[in-house]
């Protein structure tokens, strides 16, 4: 018993075919009724972002975004007196380029973001101030593993049990511990 669905978009009108054993499941198709609408305002369940119903011409404010503005490394830079507006994020279309081996140059965009009393020339790009950040993390040794800390873990005693057929024996060392069933000594 097979129900075999074809659905075919051509023109905007959607052809649906169905064959089946009508007797094996007493379904009368009858004439099939293709329904095609080009209003997208008179659709229903339209996608929604920041609970606002996307429709008609909106803004990336009006979706509660904020705004965007895009332009050249060079223009932005011959505005020396603006002042970035906060919230608002600036893109520079050609901060950068990456080469690749036949010489060939791609485009970098650069961010930043504005904080209502900096002039754009003068605040840092998102990635220099994420690099910057990432160094300053990595050089931080209090941040990381010291050297006390790891005298410490080195100097922990382990617990196993003696696999010599003496499985009561629990053993505890400083020298060696049990990985996988296996005893590994730390000399």
């Amino acid at each position: 018993m097979k129900l075999n669905v074809l659905f075919q978009e051509q023109n905007d009108t959607i052809k649906f075919n169905a064959v089946c054993p009508v007797d094996y499941y007493n379904v009368d198709f009858g004439e099939v009724q293709t329904i095609t609408e080009n209003d997208y305002n008179k659709l229903e369940n339209k996608p929604i972002i920041n609970s606002v119903v996307l429709e008609g011409a909106l803004t990336a404010e009006d979706l509660g975004l904020g705004r965007v503005y895009y332009d050249s490394k060079e223009n932005w830079e011959s505005q020396h007196e603006l002042i970035a507006e906060k919230g608002v994020v600036y893109i520079y279309s050609d901060y950068t380029f990456i080469e690749d081996e036949s010489g060939n140059k791609t485009e970098i965009a650069g961010i930043k973001i504005g904080d209502g009393t900096s002039y754009l020339i003068d605040m840092p790009f998102i990635s220099d101030a994420a690099t910057y950040l990432i160094t300053k993390h990595v050089s931080n040794a209090a941040a990381h593993v010291s050297s006390a800390d790891r005298e410490f873990w080195n100097n922990k005693v382990s617990a196993y049990t003696d696999h010599g057929g003496e499985l009561e024996n629990l053993i505890l060392s400083k020298d060696s511990y049990e990985l996988n069933g296996e005893i590994i000594n730390r000399q």
